[in-house]
């Protein structure tokens, strides 16, 4: 029985990151996988690993970016507020604009209430199938 070579942990990332390059160029799942089997004669068990790996990755840079996109805009933010002139701070422009300011950070953050949204019908209203008869 043939002794099996584990791959190192840079061959892995190699091979995900070529995975990921043959999903940007437009191949399907299935080519991947069969590309897979015949490059590095893997089993299509082992192919589907690494096809997951490699969407995993690009989730894991997309949420990345996300959050240091939604960060930077709260500094962003901040740093609005600490630079608006004392003078202005006091008139109800100022006033409006730090709330509307405070309100975007709010809201970045993931902060917001929850709103509740209030359904009234009318009591002739009657219901048949899906649409609305009045």
């Amino acid at each position: 029985m043939p002794k099996i070579v584990r791959a190192t942990k840079i061959e892995k990332e190699e091979r995900s990151r070529k995975v990921q390059l043959w999903i940007l160029e437009g191949k399907s799942d299935v080519n991947i996988i069969k590309e897979i089997r015949e490059n590095w004669e893997l089993s299509s068990r082992q192919g589907q690993r690494y096809l997951t790996t490699a969407y995993d990755g690009f989730r894991k840079d997309q949420e990345i970016s996300i959050e240091s996109k939604r960060s930077s805009k709260i500094a962003e933010l901040q740093e609005l507020i600490c630079s608006m002139k004392e003078a202005h701070k006091g008139t109800p422009a100022g006033i409006n604009a730090l709330g509307r300011i405070h309100k975007q950070i709010i809201r970045l953050q993931g902060t917001e209430s929850v709103k509740r949204h209030l359904i009234e019908l009318e009591s002739t209203t009657e219901f048949k199938g899906i649409s609305f008869v009045e």
